[in-house]
This record gives structure tokens, sequence and C-alpha cells, in this order.
């Protein structure tokens, strides 16, 4: 707890020269959310079902069929969000599809669709992100699967270089994903012990509070050994638990080190870097 408090303390400093590197899962090349299940109505509502990656929670909340023939927002059971613009649509064989007869009078229709997804909010998405799918209508009105909703992006990592300010700081220098170069304002206890960096794109990243360790400061500024008082350094790890917009893989996991002056500056002893 003291070592925290001290770094929150710290952090009220002006501060400058620290590199803040954040990334998702360690060697993934793209993200993706597919989900295997349509049920509802054209007419009415339909669940997405049967959905793994990102952070859906498994399933969307009961939509608008119309929001995806139109293009509109999914919500998802975990409370994030994904938005897709109008789909281009395609007629495609139905043979496939749930009471199709051959040679019937009526039958099923199918078809495929692709998308832009627009935006995102927890799923670690870059945006913006890749829609397809195929979908079967029955002679009700029914909405099946053909084939699974795909959602995919390129995955990405953050690296900025400078941190500066005082109560209020600003990351900057930033590279990687879609951050718009630089946060917003943001309170120093926001870093110090866990929270939302909002960015200037309208993307946010959020970090968890993270652990210190006490390490050799021998490499600090300031240093001289044998001295009655000399700087102290932490190591750190935090979790990157949510991304909006940057392609995060999550969870995500941040690690670096840090140099505290008797003066209460901090600098960087190692760089942040997440993976």
């Amino acid at each position: 707890m003291r070592r925290i408090l001290l770094t929150v303390a710290a952090m009220l400093i002006p501060v400058g020269g620290l590199t803040l590197g954040i990334a998702g899962t360690a060697g993934a090349a793209t993200g993706k959310i597919t989900c295997t299940t349509f049920t509802g109505n054209a007419s009415s509502t339909l669940v997405i079902s049967g959905c793994t990656g990102g952070n859906t929670g498994g399933s969307s909340l009961p939509l608008s069929a119309v929001s995806l023939a139109t293009g509109g927002t999914v919500t998802w059971v975990s409370g994030s969000t994904t938005t897709s613009g109008v789909p281009t649509l395609t007629t495609v064989a139905a043979t496939k599809c749930p009471g199709y007869v051959k040679n019937a009078a009526t039958n099923p229709s199918a078809d495929s669709f692709t998308a832009t997804v627009t935006a995102d909010t927890g799923d670690g998405m870059l945006i913006p992100g890749a829609e397809t799918g195929s979908v079967c209508v029955g002679t009700d009105g029914s909405i099946t699967a053909l084939k699974a909703l795909k959602i995919s992006w390129a995955a990405s990592t953050l690296s900025c270089t400078t941190i500066s300010g005082s109560a209020t700081l600003v990351v900057s220098g930033c590279t990687g994903g879609n951050t718009g170069g630089s946060s917003q304002p943001l309170s120093a206890a926001t870093l110090a012990a866990g929270g939302t960096i909002h960015w200037l794109s309208g993307g946010s990243t959020t970090i968890g509070a993270p652990v210190l360790v006490a390490t050799s400061a021998t490499h600090c500024p300031g240093y001289v050994k044998g001295a009655a008082t000399n700087p102290t350094a932490e190591k750190f790890t935090a979790a990157v638990t949510a991304d909006t917009g940057d392609g995060l893989k999550l969870p995500g996991s941040a690690k670096g080190a840090v140099c505290v002056s008797t003066s209460g500056s901090i600098t960087a002893l190692k760089p942040l870097a997440a993976k």
C-alpha cells in the first residue's frame, strides 16, 4: 500500500520520456468474434448466440431484425456493443436451409452478407472491422444461420513515448491502434491505481490496478552508491481489461519498472510494455 501511495504522489509531478506500450495477447495477428446461431423472426427480434472471441458474454441481447438488414448496433450480454454499416446482400443457394424441399412450390431463401464494423466498445476491436455471414429466411419469416457470423479485425499494439503534466496528465507520442496520437487529459491516479485512458480518437483503454514489487534502483537517475538517501525503484504488472477501437486482444497484460527520486519525481527504469 505504501508503495502504491508513493507512486500516486510521484505521478503528480511532471513526467517525461516514459514509454507506454500496450498490446493484446502475444502472437495474435488478427482478432475475431464468431457467432454460430441466430434465433428469431424477420418481422420481430433476433438473438445472436454461440459467440466466442471478444467480450460478448456469448450472446447478444434481443435486437430488431432491421438492425442486421440495414445496419445498426448489437448490444452483447456483457455490456459491450458492436456497430455495423449497411450490409451488402447476395442471394445464395438455400438448399441447406431448414425446411428446404427440392422442387417445392415455396422454399426458404438465403442471403450472404458483408458489412463494415464502424464502432465497438469492449471487445478489443481495431476499427474498421469486417463482418461476414449467411442467413436462411424461412417461409414463416424465421431467421437461422446458414454460415456463422464472423467479425474480424487486425490485431494491434500501442506505444506512447511521453507522459506530461502534474495532477492531470496527458499520454502522447502514441503509435499503433487508433488513439489519435494522444490521450485526453486524465487524472494521475488513473495510471497509479488503475482506470481508463480516453484517447483523442474517442477510443479508450482500461488498465487494472498495478502490482508493485521493489527492485534495484542502481540504474535510476540520482543514485549514488553508499549515499544516505537514494531513489527507489518498483517493477509493476497490470492487466489490460478493456479496449475500444484499438485492436487489443483481451485480456492483455502490462509490465515495466519506474524510478521514484527522493523528491518524488518519477522516470522510467524499464519501458511499460504489454502483451
